[in-house]
């Protein structure tokens, strides 16, 4: 019996490397120009009969990933590309995508990427709040330009009525002070304040700060 076992968990492990992967893990470079990156992940069929391609799933709806046909013939190859959006997002990011096959054992296969992704505007603080029927009083979040080029702030706009943001240009193109008020502070409310960019010109960048009335 135990003979038998280990003659099909030998047989499962050959069937499993039938799809040859030149990596599943790769590093990325980008400019801190660049709004997204793109992982490809070559493989091929190197068994003797033909894999079927089930599923990819993306562990981000900021990660799209996508293969041209999901049916391989033996000695054929192909490639997943991912597509990661950067959003408003900085520093390091791992990014995971998960391929399900046909082959016997059922086992997903785990892809992933990592990309650090350089600061174009530093704020301090991102965040700012009000007590419960704290004085109703403006607060700052300062914005730097870490980027070797100007970026203009084109515009703030917070998410609540409930919350005013003026934007102040100090520096153009280097230095700025988003100035945010709530209506009152005897109520809760939250606002999520969305900062645009000219920056760069094809696809300008867009980062978030957050204002917040507490409800105590």
């Amino acid at each position: 019996m135990l003979k038998r076992i280990a003659f099909f968990f030998c047989m499962a492990t050959v069937v499993l490397a039938e799809l040859k992967w030149e990596s599943t893990q790769q590093d990325l470079k980008v400019s801190p120009l660049e709004t997204n990156a793109t992982a490809r992940f070559a493989f091929r069929n190197n068994g003797t009969e033909a894999i079927h391609i089930s599923n990819l799933m993306a562990d981000c709806g900021c990660t799209l990933a996508h293969l041209q046909k999901r049916h391989y013939a033996p000695g054929e190859g192909g490639e997943i590309e991912a597509n990661f959006i950067f959003g408003n997002r900085v520093g390091e990011q791992v990014k995971k995508i998960m391929v399900a096959t046909d082959e016997p054992g059922g086992r997903a296969l785990e892809l992933q990427f990592r990309v650090r992704i350089p600061e174009i505007l530093r704020l301090t603080p991102t965040f700012v709040h009000w007590r419960k029927n704290e004085q109703k009083s403006p607060k700052e979040i300062k914005i730097k330009v870490v980027h070797d080029q100007p970026v203009k702030i084109t515009k703030v706009v917070s998410s609540s009525e409930r919350m005013t943001a003026e934007l102040l240009t100090v520096t153009n193109g280097t230095d700025y002070t988003i100035r945010i008020l709530p209506t009152d502070t005897s109520t809760p409310a939250w606002s999520i304040l969305r900062i645009e960019t000219d920056t760069p010109a094809q696809r300008p960048r867009s980062f978030t700060g957050y204002a917040q009335v507490r409800a105590y």
